[in-house]
């Protein structure tokens, strides 16, 4: 057998054996030509197995689509996983299961085998596509399997025929019962249309071509803004084809939005937006089947699939091919012309079919008892289309998750004729409890339980949306209380009113003892106030100590040796090899330094040999001042680039200072530069920017990314005035803070640092540190403070029995990177 692969393109009238894919593989082909060899052959015919096994998986109603979706978002079917497995890898199938649709699947694809057999293909790609088509008519699983698409158009789907020397055939959009649905250009008018073309030429009174024209009739009666318009009907001179013409309504249904609403929900990205206009596009349908029914037509096949959205939130309804007419005769008859032969008369031939689509059919339907079907009917099917906007599935899907084992289709009908649904708040519980019972009254296997009319249904969901009390649901009391509230405001303010004065008595008993409690109080806030006061002239004093620091070594000669030394390619005319002797002259007599530094000389002749003196500085530095963790000096490399040149550090305080000198370069997720170089390249040379740890982005590397570290940054320029890179100091403040607050608040005065988004980092209670718990709010423990961070002020008089004080410190000023919440309070137990 020759490799497909191989084939030249002069070979497209050769005709292939379909039955060749299980040797050729014939999956979709993503590849040249050229390409040749077993593993695209096994990628090939592993994507094909993976499609007959999800039909198989959606036919045997273990799973959905829309949860095939979810589940196969970390998969391809081009990888070496297949789908059996990795179902079962998730625990979602176990082997009896996998077994049973291993075992379907491959009748399907002997079905499909056969099908395709049928037809000649034109070549491999022809042939691939023809089986896709076969498995998956509808192409829903190709696309979720990544599979499907307009790449994947059989050749017969695509026409250049003329139908009614009017219409232009473009591509097959859909394939139904009775006919096939064709893309089409209006030549008279310019425009894209639907066109629905009867699958085979019919003569005057055969019954396909009356059931044909009925559809058409009916659907073409119903004029509503939701119900899809009929432009023509007529016949193909040329084909014989009787056809009508509608409006082209894009692919995009209510299914698609439901699939993506439940997708945002599973993944943590919901918007109760989405809901909203879900909820919006389900009372559009209920209108549109409301007008059909005030015209006597049952839909009987409503469900998320044959309601079309458009970008603009236009909804129509669709599909009107299984529709029912129910005048007071029980005869259907449009232009003077009773239907003989009816699908749906009771009389006729075709009695007792079950009718409509199983997940969302209705008990009377499942149980193919056809008099009975009427407006109630539809109401159950918008409740079913209610039901998957809630939980994502059919009303009839077996379990939430897949599970148990797959059924046939007579006992599947036979649960929906005996079991009751399951409550949509079982299979979702953040479900609103009004639209989980408006759901199920409408979808009540009694029919006289349902509501009488799909406005009436479209009116309950519209009082939820509008915050009004629904009828299916009987709300709790505290509900009920509000609402007779709203209802009855003259006695609802008669009643506030005695109890505002009941309230007031009363106040006024408590307020002259609590007079002497407030002043009591009083005096407490005071020393919460000094304490505050003293903690924060001591916190901007170890603020400015660093920034001087940090102006010190960023405006050392050394450091403008550096910036010399490292850039030596960057401006021409200036020797950088070496440092000059006057540059050796200056360093020997800079500012002073710690004791322990040492001493600048002559015999500096590299870049490494400067690098190696500014970490001894650096180290001096760090002996000096048992507070400080880290000092690092970075040069920026490009707009997305930092490289350390030096880094001494010591990971707690106390500890021997250490340098990495392999720590070489960091690199930025973003495509521009970080915010802290980008600010400080604005910055005029010696400025410097604090700012705690957790603030900054993770170019700075550091191994202290704490809200307890304060950070110290200078901008660095080299002699010719440009932004160098930048000098860094890390301040372990927590461990200052341990030591200044026990030497200034007095001992009946506590004191809470929180960051700034209000999380307490320490708490000094009862003369000692506490342990903090994790997520530990000031909000939780200081209700009254709204914002500790944007307070300054007291609440003493709020609450005698907690004089409080809390203010915001700032020490990055004029950049608040560097923001701390101080809240000193006296309890009435200290």
């Amino acid at each position: 057998m020759t490799d497909p692969a191989q084939k030249n393109d002069a070979d497209d009238e050769t005709e292939f054996s379909v039955r060749d894919w299980r040797l050729e593989a014939t999956a979709p082909c993503f590849y040249s030509e050229e390409e040749t060899g077993d593993t695209v052959t096994s990628i090939r015919a592993k994507s094909l197995h993976d499609l007959a096994f999800a039909v198989a998986l959606r036919d045997s109603r273990l799973i959905t689509e829309s949860q095939l979706a979810f589940v196969t978002r970390n998969w391809t079917a081009f990888g070496p996983v297949k789908l059996v497995e990795h179902l079962k890898q998730l625990s979602l199938l176990s082997e009896d299961q996998a077994s049973e649709i291993e075992k379907l699947s491959v009748r399907f694809l002997n079905e499909a085998d056969r099908e395709a057999s049928s037809q000649n293909a034109k070549n491999y790609q022809d042939l691939n596509t023809r089986l896709i088509a076969a498995l998956n008519s509808d192409g829903r699983l190709a696309s979720i399997l990544g599979l499907g698409g307009s790449s994947f158009i059989a050749f017969e789907q695509i026409e250049d025929r003329s139908v009614g020397s009017r219409y232009t055939l473009l591509r097959k959009i859909g394939q139904g019962g009775l006919g096939t649905v064709w893309l089409a250009r209006d030549e008279n008018l310019n425009r894209y249309v639907a066109l629905k073309e009867l699958t085979n030429g019919a003569r005057a009174g055969d019954i396909a071509l009356e059931h044909f024209r009925r559809e058409a009739e009916i659907t073409g009666r119903l004029e509503h803004p939701g119900i899809v318009p009929i432009h023509q009907f007529g016949h193909d001179e040329k084909s014989g084809k009787a056809f009508y013409v509608m409006r082209f309504l894009g692919r995009r249904t209510m299914s698609d939005a439901i699939d993506e609403f439940h997708e945002r929900r599973q993944t943590g990205a919901e918007h109760k937006m989405l809901l909203h206009r879900l909820l919006s596009s389900f009372v559009s349908v209920c209108h549109s089947v409301g007008h059909a029914h005030s015209q006597k037509v049952i839909h009987r096949d409503l469900k998320p699939t044959n309601v079309a959205l458009d970008e603009f939130g236009q909804v129509t309804l669709l599909d009107w091919g299984l529709s029912k007419v129910n005048d007071k005769t029980g005869l259907y008859e449009v232009a003077g012309r009773s239907e003989p032969g009816d699908l749906h008369d009771s009389s006729s031939a075709s009695t007792g079919r079950v009718i409509g689509t199983p997940l969302y059919m209705a008990p009377e339907q499942a149980a193919g008892r056809l008099d009975e079907v009427d407006v109630s009917t539809d109401v159950y099917g918008l409740g079913g289309i209610l039901y998957t906007i809630l939980t994502g599935v059919g009303p009839h899907h077996a379990t939430p998750e897949v599970t148990g084992s797959s059924i046939g289709r007579e006992h599947f009908l036979a649960r929906i004729v005996s079991n009751d649904v399951v409550a949509p708040k079982h299979r979702n519980s953040t479900v609103p409890a009004e639209l989980d019972a408006i759901c199920m009254k409408a979808l009540s296997r009694a029919r006289y339980q349902r509501y009488r009319s799909a406005t009436e249904l479209a009116e309950e969901v519209q009082r939820f949306m509008a915050g009004a009390p629904v009828h299916a649901y009987q709300a709790p009391i505290k509900s009920r209380v509000s609402h007779w509230m709203m209802r009855h405001p003259t006695l609802t303010q008669v009643l506030l009113l005695a109890v505002s004065l009941v309230i007031i008595s009363l106040g006024a008993f408590v307020l002259t003892e609590r007079g002497a409690r407030v002043r009591l109080a009083a005096s407490r806030l005071s020393s919460a106030i000094e304490t505050t006061g003293d903690l924060e002239a001591k916190l901007e004093s170890e603020a400015r100590a660093l920034e001087r620091d940090l102006h010190f070594i960023t405006d050392l000669p050394l450091m403008s040796a550096i910036t010399v030394s490292q850039n030596a390619n960057r401006h021409e005319g200036i020797e950088t090899t070496n440092a000059s002797d006057d540059q050796v002259e200056v360093l020997a007599s800079s500012s002073p330094r710690p004791s322990d530094m040492p001493a600048f000389d002559h015999t500096i002749q590299t870049p490494e040999q400067w690098l190696d003196r500014q970490g001894e500085l650096f180290d001096g530095f760090l002996n000096a001042n048992p507070a400080y963790l880290a000092m690092v000096c970075y040069k920026q490399e490009n707009e997305n680039q930092l490289r350390e040149l030096v880094r001494s550090e010591r990971f707690s305080v106390g500890q021997q200072p250490r340098r990495f000198p392999t720590r070489l370069l960091k690199t930025t997720d973003s495509d521009s530069a970080s915010p802290e170089t980008r600010l400080l390249a604005q910055l005029r040379p010696g400025a410097a920017l604090l700012g705690t740890n957790d603030q900054f982005s993770d170019d700075l590397s550091t191994n202290h990314h704490s809200p307890l570290v304060v950070s110290g940054i200078a901008a660095i320029y080299d002699p010719m005035g440009e932004f160098f890179g930048m000098n860094v100091i890390e301040l372990d403040l927590g461990e200052r803070l341990r030591e200044l607050i026990p030497a200034i608040a007095p001992e009946y005065v506590n004191v809470i640092i929180a960051d700034r988004s209000g999380d307490i980092l320490l708490e000094y209670r009862s003369g000692r540190f506490l342990e903090v718990a994790e997520n530990q709010t000031v909000r939780s423990r200081f209700p009254e403070l709204t914002d500790p961070l944007n307070t300054v002020g007291s609440v003493s008089d709020a609450d005698y029995r907690r004089s409080l004080f809390a203010k915001e410190i700032d020490l990055g000023q004029p950049y608040s990177h560097a923001r701390f919440g101080v809240i000193a309070y006296v309890s009435q137990d200290d």
